[in-house]
């Protein structure tokens, strides 16, 4: 018993930096996807805030290819002013929370402005734009 302690300790101590600075935001149990952001990398440019958002999956999740992956990590920009958003670079990971491997890097360059989504109450994209674009 005191084997299975210490190696379940030494597993989270590895994964830990991984995931500590994360924030649930919720998701969608139909897919099996909770949706995280941490808020100590949103970096400020007048209207403009750029932030990493973490996309964790319950079950492998298959890419073109024949990539698999457990979690995505993307850099999303926000126009706040406008309530708009892209996706600047995804990162994603053979792991959950973004551990293991990482199978797939990729800058989006020159990708078009998108309304963030229903920015009701309640709802991840209002959760998101809010946390991202508060003064």
């Amino acid at each position: 018993m005191k084997l299975t302690t210490v190696a379940i300790a030494l597993v989270l101590i590895s994964v830990w930096p991984a995931w500590a600075a994360w924030i649930s935001l919720g998701g969608d149990e139909t897919v099996g996807m909770t949706i995280y952001i941490d808020p100590s990398t949103i970096q400020k440019s007048g209207d403009r805030r750029t932030v990493w958002v973490l996309y964790d999956f319950q079950r492998d999740q298959q890419k073109e290819g024949g990539i698999s992956f457990r979690s995505a990590k993307v850099q999303r920009e926000y126009d706040c002013a406008k309530a708009v958003t892209r996706i600047l670079m995804i990162h994603h990971f053979a792991g959950p929370m973004e551990s293991g491997k990482k199978v797939l890097e990729k800058t989006v360059a020159g990708q078009e402005w998108e309304p963030v989504g229903r920015l009701e109450s309640g709802t991840v994209a209002k959760d998101l734009w809010t946390l991202t674009c508060e003064e």
